[in-house]
């Protein structure tokens, strides 16, 4: 036989080898995807080595397995295909246990009709919802989160599981804690009311008599017409002091006055209750366009009263308040409302002090009981806002304060 028949036979036999590869390579293939087989044998350069499905499952499998959540894969009717430990720790039910059962078995038995209800919609689009899970200590709240996964001829539900159970019971406890704070609150409200009005009644006295003395100072030495005119100025202070610590008790807490209101409105009132200060002093006061607000329309007449006085009040001689009031807005809904003066000042070691009682930064040489803007910065801290002030000695002061926007609020809602 000649070399050339021998070529042609040769090259016959290779084609026909890769024929038959092929068709085991498809017959493989089809068997792969139809699920004929779990495991095929590679030739290679190490040899023999066997790939199985299951181990191409191996690190989801872990993956579910170190979850700190529960995980699960459902049939669409809900029978529990696999479970990872946590799910099981979850409803407190072995592994082994859960799978083939219903997993709506798991949960409250009157909410199970819910929970169906969320297994067949997870179906369209992904659903979550919390559940009660009954278990040997007690009820578990889960959140379960639902997807389907997979094709239609091999749909399927991938269940993931977060248990509730400590967040809820720090919220209630949160829950608690708020409440009582909010009765310590009143009763201290009330308290501080009855207080004053207590304190208030013998101050009156006090003035009372103090008024018949010092109607006879005509017949009284210089040192008692002193002694009474001290008495009388004692009292009026302790008097402003009381009044004070009401205002401060009332400063905390939004009470059922919250609502939206046009805040420009609030200051022309506030601007109309110090036009006799304003004119003594022939102050200048700008306001710019200010914003929609909620708050309670009485604090926010209170702190801008407040601090427009002090911005009237602590002004060199002689030289007349220019005031501007501005308005800017801040991320997450808020404003801040800034209110410059070209005042006296204050050094920087007085921004930590200012807010507390009591603190009169400028001594006797200014009247006043040292409360404003503690009173400020409760109405402030009320609406979870802040309060601070930029200022150097002789080169006026800024304050800025932040409240909550209107629409904003309404937005969260």
């Amino acid at each position: 036989m000649s070399s050339g028949a021998l070529r042609v036979r040769q090259v016959d036999r290779e084609v026909d080898d890769l024929r038959a590869r092929l068709r085991e390579a498809e017959e493989t293939l089809e068997a792969i995807r139809s699920g004929a087989v779990d495991a095929i044998v590679v030739e290679g350069p190490r040899g023999k080595q066997v790939f199985t499905l299951q181990g191409a499952e191996h690190p989801y499998r872990v993956l579910a397995e170190t979850m700190y959540e529960g995980a699960a894969m459902l049939a669409p009717d809900g029978t529990v295909l696999f479970c990872n430990r946590r799910l099981a720790e979850i409803v407190q039910v072995p592994p082994g246990q859960m799978l083939g059962s219903q997993i709506g078995a798991y949960v409250e038995e009157e909410q199970r009709g819910a929970f169906d209800l969320l297994l067949a919609s997870a179906a369209v689009a992904p659903r979550r919802a919390e559940f009660e899970c009954p278990t040997k200590r007690g009820r578990a709240t889960v959140l379960f989160s639902l997807s389907a996964i997979g094709s239609e001829e091999e749909a399927g539900i991938c269940l993931v599981a977060t248990d509730l159970s400590e967040q809820k019971k720090l919220e209630r406890a949160l829950e608690n804690f708020a409440g009582q704070l909010s009765r310590r609150n009143e009763e201290l409200s009330q308290f501080a009311y009855v207080t004053s009005h207590e304190l208030q009644e013998p101050l009156r006295h006090i003035v009372g008599f103090g008024d018949m003395l010092c109607g006879h100072v005509a017949g009284m030495n210089p040192e008692a017409t002193d002694c009474a005119q001290r008495m009388q100025k004692a009292a009026q202070r302790m008097s402003e002091l009381i009044e004070a610590l009401l205002q401060y008790s009332r400063a905390c807490g939004k009470g059922n006055g919250e609502q939206a209101f046009d805040l420009g409105r609030v200051m022309a009132e506030v601007l109309l209750d110090l036009h006799e200060e304003i004119r003594r002093s022939q102050a200048r006061i700008t306001v710019e366009s200010l914003p929609r607000v909620r708050a309670v329309p009485l604090q926010m007449r209170q702190l801008l009263r407040n601090l427009l006085s002090n911005a009237l009040k602590f002004q060199q001689p002689g030289v007349s308040p220019q005031i501007k009031v501005a308005s800017q807005r801040l991320p997450e809904n808020r404003w801040e409302i800034s209110i410059q003066d070209n005042g006296i000042g204050f050094g920087g070691g007085a921004q930590k002090r200012m807010f507390h009682p009591f603190q009169r930064l400028h001594g006797a040489a200014y009247p006043g009981s040292g409360m404003g803007l503690a009173i400020c910065q409760r109405i402030v801290n009320s609406y979870g806002g802040t309060i601070r002030a930029s200022s150097e000695p002789g080169q006026g002061s800024t304050f800025l304060f932040t409240v909550p926007d209107a629409e904003g609020e309404q937005r969260i809602r």
